[in-house]
């Protein structure tokens, strides 16, 4: 139940701020909220992270497809293991398949969310789904940290 309900709220977060950019902006149009720290700048993406591997979208689109169904057999017996980590499941899923229906109706992802420091100095171009992949990946790596620690000094917990 958490990591459905951590799916549905990412998916229908990403797909909602995704048309609400793209219903209100033009491509390539940048909208500063917070100066230069924080803007809204609309793109589109046929690559991965930080614009890597540009122009292979279909292939791009094959190999989240398989990695997602590998997911999904890799953490099928995952039910008793600790809400934190069901949650951020939830939000990597809900996030890749944000991303996988953009690549299948656009082959490309839409972006938006822009931070930096100036014009020169700047992340790159994100989207919902991104950020809750991200999310989901350091609560992940963070718990298992924590786990792992706590099997050292011999107070193993159940997961």
């Amino acid at each position: 139940m958490i990591i459905a309900g951590a799916f549905l709220f990412a998916l229908a977060v990403d797909i909602i701020t995704k048309e609400w950019v793209a219903s209100r902006m033009v491509l390539n149009q940048s909208i500063p909220v917070l100066g230069d720290l924080f803007r809204l700048t609309y793109l589109k993406n046929s690559g991965i992270a930080f614009g890597i591997f540009q122009g292979f979208s279909s292939l791009l689109l094959w190999v989240s497809l398989i990695v997602v169904v590998v997911l999904i057999f890799a953490f099928r017996g995952i039910t008793q293991q600790r809400p934190v980590v069901l949650a951020a499941y939830g939000l990597i899923f809900g996030g890749a398949i944000g991303n996988i229906l953009d690549r299948i109706r656009f082959n490309s992802v839409r972006d938006f969310l822009d931070f930096g420091i100036n014009a020169r100095t700047r992340w790159p171009v994100f989207n919902a789904a991104d950020a809750f992949i991200f999310i989901g990946i350091v609560c992940i790596i963070l718990f298992f940290k924590e786990y792992r620690k706590d099997e050292k000094k011999g107070e193993i917990h159940e997961a």
